[in-house]
């Protein structure tokens, strides 16, 4: 018996890696629409990093306070990686409006007693520039009331309140989100998916309603079930050593992080592989259709689910993760691309395991879905 079985396994691993359309669709379609995504968004993130914000500054009242406010100015604005700013010094607000106004700079401040931030619009640079005067302001009342109160302890003041900028932008520096590695999250989903294609050829062969080589194996004295254990096992074990392959491309030669927790990740495309096995059994044994359609509808569930995901648009994704976050656990696409995400950027697996378990369930319900058309099927002709 157990020989029988590995001859069978042996069997449809062959006739799995002569099938030049499969192998497109699980192998190379994924690899090429990797490096499409490689070559989209490579330079993606490096085009949208904080580039120094162009200001102006009025100074209507010359003054110790307005003058320290100037020199921070001048050290944001000093050429190097730090740089915030590009800050020109104009004499009148009319001309500092006029430079607004001709969006030649994105807004400006004017000293007087206070400093006051003037721009146009709302945004991500104005709202640095807001930030940049209200911390100088709190530190320069602290350093006012530790001069009157303890003019001793001024310089081991000013010392705690640097080392504490520094601290915070440094923690700030960690959080390096890189949101276009969802793309390849959703696309490592997708071929977890495609697992089914194999799926749908196991019942081609071994039901006699789909086929005439399933009509055979009925009469054959081959035992029916074991055929089906082997050629799932077969099937997961081809696609799951292709999502290795495509894994191995993404990381090592396209140079897109999935974090370092390697085990993780191979035992959520593992239970991805089974998953989408299960999708693919469930659209073989639901309906007589050729082959050919099965592998239409699965290719079309495929894709909606990795639309869903966030493969076409990430709006998508957070649009349903707000709304109706109920179906991120129906679509095995959006389990896979979550888990990944949560092993690349929380500390813990809490989220990373409600996926895996979300997998394993849906696997459950779809191969008892199939079991359920499959069962002691009796045929009146063969």
């Amino acid at each position: 018996m157990i020989k029988m079985f590995q001859h069978i396994i042996k069997y449809r691993f062959r006739i799995m890696l002569r099938d030049k359309v499969m192998l497109f669709w699980t192998l190379l379609f994924p690899l090429v629409l990797a490096t499409f995504f490689h070559l989209a968004f490579s330079n993606l993130t490096s085009e949208e990093q904080l580039k120094p914000t162009e200001i102006a500054v009025v100074m209507m009242e010359k003054n110790s306070y307005n003058t320290s406010f100037i020199d921070v100015l001048e050290l944001l604005s000093k050429k190097g990686e730090g740089q915030l700013f590009i800050t020109r010094q104009v004499s009148s607000t009319s001309q500092a409006k006029q430079l607004l106004e001709d969006n030649k700079i994105t807004g400006y401040y004017v000293l007087t007693d206070t400093i006051q931030v003037v721009v146009k619009v709302n945004g991500l640079a104005q709202t640095i520039m807001k930030s940049v005067a209200d911390q100088f302001d709190r530190q320069a009342t602290m350093v006012e009331q530790v001069m009157m109160v303890h003019p001793e302890s001024l310089a081991t003041s000013i010392e705690q309140v640097v080392l504490k900028s520094q601290n915070h932008l440094v923690h700030q520096n960690k959080d390096h989100t890189d949101y276009t590695v969802m793309f390849f999250y959703t696309l490592i989903g997708m071929v977890c998916v495609y697992t089914g294609f194999f799926g749908i050829s196991a019942i081609q062969v071994t039901e006699a309603n789909q086929s005439t080589k399933g009509a055979r194996m009925a009469i054959s004295p081959t035992n029916h079930m074991n055929v089906l254990l082997a050629s799932l096992l077969a099937g997961c074990c081809v696609q799951y050593v292709e999502i290795l392959i495509l894994l191995a491309y993404i990381v090592l030669i396209l140079g897109v992080s999935f974090g370092s927790q390697l085990l993780p990740i191979l035992l959520l495309t593992f239970v991805g592989c089974f998953a989408g096995m299960a999708l693919g059994i469930f659209v073989g044994a639901c309906n007589r259709k050729g082959e050919n359609t099965k592998v239409g509808i699965l290719l079309a569930v495929a894709m909606t689910c990795s639309f869903f995901a966030g493969m076409m648009a990430l709006d998508v994704k957070l649009i349903i993760a707000e709304y109706v976050p109920i179906l991120e656990y129906f679509n095995p696409v959006t389990m896979v691309t979550n888990a990944l995400y949560a092993l690349y950027y929380y500390p813990t697996l809490d989220r990373y395991f409600v996926n895996v378990l979300g997998l394993v369930m849906f696997t459950g319900v779809f191969m008892t879905l199939s079991y359920y058309f499959i069962r002691r099927k009796q045929y009146d002709s063969i």
